[in-house]
């Protein structure tokens, strides 16, 4: 001990010793990820972490049924010579429905990624097609060109969206209106003009306008089509 005259081992000696000291990692401090929220169906590796958490799980494990579920998470220091690694971390989820849509009166369909409302009347208004619909979500009505429609007392036109909405996500469809060609909601001599082109090859229809073309839910663009919307309009 090179200090004898302020300093003594506790058993009194004062010559040199080798000593030596263990310290221990410190526990890093951390805040628990909060406010994590996810629709169902989901797994784990859909949901970003903050910076040093990872889940003990698998990334591929599901976040389960829809309500409030515990995961754990371990949380790594980016210095790691002095931290220690902290495991089970409660992590709370969130899991809400998925957005859902249903109709007794409707077709529901999906082509190349797009919902549609099919087997609308003409002559329905945005409040009618409302009621005959289920959904978890909040509805709202756009035009084709994606500006809001403000009032529930519109006829319901060929190329209309409906969203619906929830707290996570959000889902749109757009109306098929049965023999609305032109889109506007009515079904008249134009839209039999319109028809009479695309069959002959002068006019190429397409996504809703061409769903609502099809009687014969077919896929194809024909004479029998034609002869049933002529039988639409004149009443028979």
């Amino acid at each position: 001990m090179t200090d004898s005259t302020n300093y003594a081992w506790t058993d009194g000696t004062i010559e040199n010793k080798t000593v030596i000291w263990k310290i221990d990692k410190a526990i890093p401090k951390y805040k628990i990820p909060e406010n994590i929220q996810v629709i169902e169906g989901k797994i784990l590796g859909d949901i970003e972490l903050p910076e040093g958490f990872r889940w003990q799980d698998s990334i591929n494990t599901s976040v389960g049924r829809v309500g409030e579920n515990i995961f754990y998470c371990t949380y790594t220091s980016r210095d790691t010579n002095n931290y220690e690694i902290v495991t089970g971390i409660k992590v709370k989820i969130k899991v809400c429905e998925k957005i859902r849509i249903e109709s007794t009166e409707y077709e529901i369909t999906e082509d190349e990624g797009i919902t549609y409302i099919e087997n609308i009347e003409a002559g329905m208004t945005i409040e009618e097609l409302i009621k005959n619909v289920r959904t978890n979500g909040e509805i709202s009505v756009y035009d084709k060109n994606m500006n809001l429609v403000d009032t529930d007392k519109e006829i319901i036109k060929t190329g209309m969206i409906i969203r619906i909405e929830n707290e996570l996500e959000k889902m749109e469809s757009v109306v098929v209106v049965t023999g609305d060609i032109n889109g506007d909601g009515k079904i008249k001599a134009s839209d039999l003009s319109i028809l009479k082109k695309s069959i002959v090859g002068n006019n190429t229809l397409e996504g809703p306008y061409f769903k609502a073309a099809d009687f014969n839910l077919d896929k194809q663009i024909k004479a029998s089509d034609l002869s049933k919307l002529k039988r639409l309009i004149i009443g028979n």
